[in-house]
């Protein structure tokens, strides 16, 4: 991967990271007492400019599930798709919104794509030297799958924490606690 690619692929991530301020700053602060609907227009529009933000990346930087797990995979690349965390409150239950089954769809698909992302990465790399995003995105799918009742992917999770916890004593720990 040449200097230039390596450029852009920084710049999406820079883009990615000011989405997630704005998402933060709007979603998750404490001071906001936002209604039902005005909650999930923010969420709404959010997810919207995630999906722009994809729809736009560079073929370089482009992912797909449907590769095989032989297709080596640049971890610069795999960082840049984690987003179940928008969704994860309406997910869990405690969001109140209207449209819980369309948000737990959306949390079902991003763990999916989660695990997908983790498997090709620990094909190619194995998981000793995990980035650390990883861990956070394992532990967000785990939740998701353990919210909705999907007992084969959480114990394929748990599994990755625990090969993880070499580089991360906080894998281990998660996964002990669970």
């Amino acid at each position: 991967m040449g200097t230039t690619t390596l450029v852009q692929c920084f710049r999406e991530q820079v883009n990615l990271l000011r989405l997630a301020e704005t998402m933060i700053s709007s979603l998750f602060t404490p001071s906001n007492n936002f209604s039902g609907a005005s909650r999930k227009s923010l969420r709404d529009s959010s997810n919207l400019a995630l999906s722009r933000w994809h729809a736009l990346l560079p073929g370089f930087v482009q992912w797909n599930k449907w590769e095989p797990t032989s297709k080596p995979l640049l971890p610069s690349v795999a960082a840049l798709h984690v987003r179940i965390v928008l969704n994860s409150e309406a997910c869990r239950g405690t969001y109140m919104g209207g449209d819980s089954e369309n948000a737990r769809a959306m949390c079902l698909s991003s763990a999916q794509d989660i695990i997908s992302i983790v498997r090709k990465y620990r094909s190619s790399y194995g998981l000793k030297h995990t980035p650390f995003i990883f861990i956070y995105g394992i532990v967000q799918a785990l939740r998701t799958s353990q919210a909705i009742g999907i007992a084969q992917e959480s114990n394929y999770l748990i599994n990755i924490l625990e090969e993880s916890s070499a580089t991360w004593d906080l894998a281990r720990h998660i996964r002990v606690n669970l």
